[in-house]
């Protein structure tokens, strides 16, 4: 699990997610796998 630190940017919590592969489907990436990940991590 990634722990977001305390005053860490948005742009950080980005980059934190960027060279993971993404194992979706080419029909099923509406969105960049990336961003999911941040706003997940970052919901509450």
């Amino acid at each position: 699990m990634l722990w977001v630190q305390e005053g860490m940017t948005t742009l950080a919590i980005v980059e934190a997610f960027k060279d993971l592969p993404d194992p979706r489907r080419k029909e099923g990436k509406r969105h960049q796998q990336t961003l999911c990940l941040a706003l997940s991590t970052c919901a509450e």
